[in-house]
């Protein structure tokens, strides 16, 4: 189960460095401002399904697997928002906190998906 998780977040950042490139050359992020909000559900997502092949591997309890995950996502989330206003693509305009603290919202809710699999699969594990 740990490799299938591994492979998930591998497959999702794959997708994400995909549509990422296609949004800057098509300016998708500036043209469908939803675009920003898949990429931090798919980017929560993937570091989500990292997370949980890690509570896996050390056999975290439910509960500690869902902090692990929250505490990483928020984490990689706020390190993103960080990067993206030293490199510049983002300014403190009007609508800055907001936009940010709507970023990482979104990244948590893809590690809430990746949390939901994740029981899933353990589920079905302790009933094989």
């Amino acid at each position: 189960m740990v490799l299938l998780f591994n492979t998930l977040a591998v497959v999702v950042a794959l997708v994400v460095a995909l549509l990422h490139t296609m949004a800057v050359y098509y300016s998708l992020y500036w043209n469908y401002l939803w675009f920003d909000i898949l990429m931090h559900v798919l980017g929560g997502l993937t570091f989500g399904f990292w997370a949980g092949a890690v509570s896996l591997r050390m056999h975290f309890t439910p509960a500690r697997a869902i902090l692990f995950t929250a505490a990483v996502v928020f984490f990689v989330s706020v390190a993103w928002e960080i990067f993206e206003f030293i490199s510049g693509f983002t300014t403190l305009e009007r609508g800055f906190w907001l936009d940010t603290a709507g970023d990482i919202f979104f990244a948590i809710v893809g590690a809430v998906l990746a949390y939901l699999l994740f029981l899933l699969a353990r589920r079905r594990i302790t009933t094989l």
